[in-house]
């Protein structure tokens, strides 16, 4: 699998969604879930490019496109439109609720007081 993923990502070394310009980190994502199908877990042609929590140019924290398209916004979950929506740039309707509702909940949280030593 590693030589595969870094062969793989040595050729395709961007996020695949329309217009993310992430600065990585990157993950190799499988576009149908091997567990699904054992015989395409080593096939690049089942293999696309997503970006995981990056930093993008900007120095600003990037939408995290493997969590929030690739599997939309949980990674119990299989987005069957994967390569679709990565290429038009579209946020699933439920990975974009799972988002906002996140975004909600920690917009409600009490910052962390850190102490000085």
């Amino acid at each position: 699998w590693r030589r595969v993923r870094d062969e793989f990502f040595k050729n395709n070394p961007r996020c695949a969604f329309k217009g993310c310009d992430c600065q990585g980190p990157f993950n190799v994502h499988h576009i149908v879930p091997f567990h699904i199908d054992r015989s395409k877990e080593l096939d690049p042609t089942n293999l696309v490019t997503v970006c995981a929590a990056g930093i993008g140019p900007d120095g600003r924290e990037s939408p995290n496109h493997h969590l929030w398209v690739a599997h939309q916004g949980s990674f119990a979950d299989v987005n069957t439109n994967v390569v679709e929506d990565l290429k038009n740039g579209h946020w699933p309707e439920i990975g974009l609720q799972r988002f906002e509702q996140r975004q909600r909940k920690l917009a409600k949280q009490k910052p962390k007081t850190i102490l000085a030593p």
